[in-house]
């Protein structure tokens, strides 16, 4: 199979992994259900505690969504999960990409996924990035707090305002919001 026709990075993936997932690939039908299942693959390998197969599944999520970039509602949901792994190994960059990529077709689209205000606005005050903070104010003031049904984001969206108005202190945030993760928020 040609080099530009292959669906991963021979570098992560051995030749047998490799032609069985493409082969697989291959025999579904339709471009929505190969990006499904694609995504899928990616996403049970990201959810994997060990950083090569983590990276194994960023690698394959990234490459789904080039592939089929036409699937607004499985590339959406594979920027969410790329924003999550980046922020989870640090590259905030990277996280802030993706999820502006979501921001963007929810601005595009009457359907909301995974909060890319809140993310976004997050990652900009637990970096501390004061210079971006009439950005994230401006991403948050697009979050309807009446949509916030679950406390603890209400509660997250409320101490994030209050740093952003000059009212709060960004380690607040930052120990809610880890903390919030190690209850499974």
């Amino acid at each position: 199979m040609n080099e530009d026709k292959r669906l991963f990075e021979v570098a992560l993936w051995s030749e047998d992994e490799l032609l069985k997932l493409e082969r697989k690939v291959n025999r579904i039908h339709g471009n929505y259900q190969k990006a499904q299942y694609i995504k899928k693959e990616a996403y049970e390998l990201m959810l994997d505690g060990e950083e090569p197969l983590r990276k194994k599944g960023a690698v394959l999520m990234e490459k789904m969504i080039k592939l089929f970039p036409e699937e607004h509602l499985v590339t959406m949901a594979g920027h969410s999960c790329l924003g999550k792994y980046y922020r989870s190994i640090g590259e905030y960059d990277a996280e802030l990409f993706h999820f502006e990529q979501v921001l963007t077709y929810n601005n595009a689209s009457t359907s909301k996924y995974d909060m890319p205000e809140m993310q976004i606005a997050l990652t900009i005050i637990m970096l501390e990035h004061i210079d971006k903070y009439n950005y994230a104010r401006s991403v948050l003031d697009k979050v309807n707090p009446r949509t916030l049904f679950i406390k603890e984001h209400l509660k997250l969206y409320e101490l994030m305002l209050a740093v952003l108005n000059g009212k709060g202190s960004p380690s607040e945030v930052r120990e809610y919001y880890l903390l919030q993760q190690y209850v499974g928020f």
